[in-house]
């Protein structure tokens, strides 16, 4: 009598990082364990692609005239002839980086550009609940959320995934100070 067929069950399923990180935080030791393990690949693989989305865009900042310097304070790029008229200060470069302060000490326009995701992207979810709860109901009824509600759900998925930034850029002249915390200008995380 011949056996019967076993039927074989696949247990494979690709994750999203956001599920995998919620099962490395909340999940049993061994999916804790195969979770932080994938992650880890993930990121390996991030890493590469990073190291050749920079080489590329390096390569297409170049191509387009663009003058790139890598692992350097900058402040050599402020002696050039002629010498620049405007230094852009990208979020996550301190106030008091070299390059900044010999720019403003050269009396140069500071570029400083600011991101503001933190305080636009889930605020504005926030307040849009806030505003809906503060109508008149006859108002409100009146009113298609879908698009506001779409939107909010949008920037708040950008934000936890990390896709998309919210930046400002505002000028600095020499001299004045730069805007931040307490400065009424622009809020902002050095």
């Amino acid at each position: 009598m011949p056996k019967a067929a076993r039927r074989v069950h696949c247990g494979c399923t690709i994750l999203p990082p956001y599920l995998l990180r919620r099962i490395a935080a909340h999940g049993t030791q061994a999916q804790r364990e195969a979770a932080l393990d994938t992650l880890a690949m993930i990121a390996g693989y991030r890493g590469q692609n990073e190291q050749a989305q920079a080489l590329s865009e390096r390569e297409g900042l170049e191509a387009a005239g663009v003058e790139v310097h890598l692992d350097t304070d900058g402040t050599h790029l402020l002696q050039a002839s002629p010498p620049p008229a405007t230094v852009v200060k990208s979020p996550g470069v301190p106030g008091g980086a070299p390059v900044v302060a010999a720019a403003r000490a050269a009396g140069l326009e500071v570029e400083v550009l600011e991101d503001l995701t933190d305080h636009v992207f889930r605020p504005f979810g926030d307040w849009l609940a806030r505003y809906r709860a503060a109508l008149d109901p006859d108002v409100a009824r009146r009113i298609d959320w879908t698009k506001y509600r779409a939107t909010a759900a949008f920037l708040r998925w950008a934000d936890e995934q990390r896709v998309l930034r919210y930046v400002s850029c505002v000028g600095v002249r020499a001299g004045s100070a730069f805007p931040g915390p307490g400065t009424g200008r622009s809020p902002s995380r050095r």
